[in-house]
């Protein structure tokens, strides 16, 4: 890892869900330059990438276009409308899109004009499954920054586990069959797997010049330092009032409505609020790779009912938790394919 010359076009913020991404994109937008965008979830849900890349139509662009404002200005969750944002997404594409128009020409440019919309210069999106596109990101926007979270994969357990509540904890718009979709999606075995596909997709990455890595648990502790670094790897200013960011987005805990700053206690909680089989299953199955992070196992004892349990609910929960994710690819396969074929870390 190693800062990159360049001056930086726009950002990426990936890693593993429930891993800070979130946090980071706040701190960030609090920059004078910076404007932090929503999740949009180009890669796989609205395009997936092809060996030889589709050329886009006019109406398509538009379209595409408009369809990013959508997911920006009103919500991933919400009844949104694209039709509304055509005539604005017309309007800029028609003015400066140049032919051939490719998806993610129109993503970046889309990117942009929201930034400077907010009269901001450089984008930051945080899809953390972005974090499977890192070569696509950095073929198609050579100056682009990307900035990988990591987390103890049994924190990232727990945050998944209640990741249902967060319609009650204060993301209100969030609707009932995401709730569904996100208790269907949790399971220990599951969410450890992707934890390692997540953390073996980020060591892959490390030696790339334009790729910085960040360890949540230091970003709470010391996040002056953490932000700092940061911001020299982006080759932008630091300020302290980028910390000053709203405390919520837990899942565990209400949002803290009014209140600014880090939320140091969100580290380290799982021996509250998982069961020793869960913690167990996830220190086995992760072992390896977050002994490589500083994350030491603790002392649990195995209950054999529990564990049976476990594994015996393993494949019930995963048929569910695919039916149920299918129209968020574009892709099913080739989206499963990227975080399970991935070559082992010596």
């Amino acid at each position: 890892m190693s800062n990159s010359a360049n001056s930086t076009s726009s950002i990426f913020i990936v890693g593993n869900s429930r891993s800070g991404t979130s946090m980071v994109s706040k701190i960030l937008g609090n920059h004078p330059l910076v404007f932090g965008f929503n999740e949009l979830h180009f890669f796989e849900q609205l395009w997936y990438p092809e060996k030889n890349i589709k050329q886009l139509t006019t109406e398509e662009a538009i379209n595409l276009f408009s369809e990013l404002i959508s997911l920006q200005r009103e919500g991933l969750f919400a009844n949104r409308n694209p039709k509304q944002f055509y005539e604005e997404a017309s309007t800029y594409i028609k003015l400066n899109s140049k032919e051939p128009i490719t998806p993610p020409q129109v993503f970046m440019d889309f990117l942009l004009y929201e930034s400077e919309q907010h009269n901001k210069k450089i984008p930051c999106e945080q899809t953390p499954r972005n974090l499977f596109f890192i070569d696509e990101i950095l073929n198609f926007y050579p100056t682009a920054k990307i900035v990988c979270m990591i987390r103890d994969p049994r924190d990232v357990l727990l945050s998944q586990k209640y990741k249902w509540k967060r319609k009650f904890l204060g993301h209100k718009r969030v609707p009932f069959k995401e709730v569904i979709r996100s208790w269907f999606n949790y399971h220990p075995i599951t969410i450890s797997k992707l934890w390692n596909s997540n953390t073996k997709k980020i060591l892959h990455s490390l030696n790339k010049e334009n790729v910085h890595l960040i360890k949540y648990e230091e970003l709470l502790e010391e996040p002056e330092k953490v932000i700092e670094r940061l911001c020299t790897f982006l080759n932008i200013s630091f300020y302290e009032s980028m910390l000053l960011i709203p405390i919520n987005g837990s899942s565990v805990v209400n949002d803290q409505t009014g209140k600014l700053g880090i939320d140091k206690t969100r580290s380290g909680n799982f021996l509250k609020g998982l069961t020793t089989t869960e913690i167990y299953v996830c220190q086995k199955i992760t072992s390896s790779l977050k002994n490589k992070f500083g994350y030491n196992d603790v002392n649990t004892r195995l209950k054999l009912f529990s564990f049976l349990t476990t594994w015996i609910s393993f494949p019930v929960k995963l048929s569910f938790a695919l039916l149920l994710n299918i129209k968020r690819s574009k892709n099913l396969f080739s989206s499963i394919k990227r975080r399970v074929v991935l070559k082992n870390v010596n």
